[in-house]
């Protein structure tokens, strides 16, 4: 009995220590850029180009132009319209553009910056566009 009472004290005193090994880091020792991530970019301003007719069905498109506030070293920002076209800006570029916008459509543009090794921050204001006849 008692030789039975020691390895099972043994036994669980290794696996208290296999397992203690094995337990995830905690907070303070993981690395700054895995959990900083950049404050949501601000939309300065979207402009257009001059609307084209493209094929023979004279639907017109516009490219439109996104500038963002001034990013951050190192950050790339994602800029997305509802409907799924997007551009994405590289950090010392301010802007970017989104093609082929069908005229008369109203958008709501937003933005979202990441540092490499990191996720997404939160997302900007959305910024509501629509796209006229004329530039």
């Amino acid at each position: 009995m008692k030789n039975l009472n020691m390895r099972t004290i043994t036994a669980l005193s290794a696996f208290a220590i296999f397992a203690g090994a094995m337990q995830p880091a905690n907070a303070a020792s993981r690395s700054s850029s895995d959990s900083v991530k950049p404050v949501a970019p601000t939309i300065v301003s979207v402009t257009q180009n001059a609307p084209s007719a493209k094929g023979t069905s004279a639907k017109t498109f516009a490219n439109i132009v996104v500038t963002i506030g001034t990013p951050l070293p190192g950050t790339r920002t994602l800029v997305t319209i509802k409907g799924g076209r997007s551009c994405k800006i590289e950090a010392p570029a301010i802007s970017c553009t989104i093609s082929k916008i069908k005229v008369g459509k109203t958008l709501q543009i937003t933005a979202k910056s990441k540092f490499a090794g990191s996720g997404y921050g939160p997302k900007s204001a959305k910024y509501p566009f629509t796209v006229s006849p004329t530039p």
